[in-house]
């Protein structure tokens, strides 16, 4: 009797382990679509336009960079790491520093490039994936 209990036991320790190896593996590949290098530049007016990139790595980690263009020159106003996890395949949250976390819902086109945030707010930007 003392036997039949260690096994089964054993069978339910290795069962959870397995599941949530599993479970790790599936978030890990759903997070593997969004890496890359996001852009999206907004035109402010006829010699003026704002580039917002995100880059999100492998690690869960990325970074945010925010230019203005005026005319011919490039001036980085913004450059920010941060954290990044999805829940559900549908919702993108973004931690900078110590500030709470940003939430979006995302919509990922993978065939097109492109990855939609609006964000809790209501505002919606389109981003393209920077293939370079």
């Amino acid at each position: 009797m003392h036997l039949t209990k260690i096994v089964i036991l054993l069978f339910l320790v290795l069962t959870g382990t397995l599941v949530g190896c599993k479970k790790d593996k599936v978030e890990e590949k759903k997070n593997q679509n969004l890496i890359g290098v996001w852009v999206n530049v907004t035109f402010n007016s006829t010699y003026r336009s704002t580039i917002t990139e995100y880059d999100f790595k492998a690690n869960d980690i990325g970074n945010e960079i925010i230019a203005v263009v005026a005319g011919s020159t490039y001036t980085v106003t913004s450059d920010e790491n941060f954290k990044w996890t999805t829940e559900n395949e549908k919702v993108l949250k973004l931690q900078f520093g110590s500030d709470p976390a940003e939430l979006y819902t995302y919509v990922l086109d993978e065939e097109e490039g492109s990855l939609t945030l609006t964000s809790a707010s209501g505002t919606v930007k389109e981003y393209l994936k920077d293939n370079d």
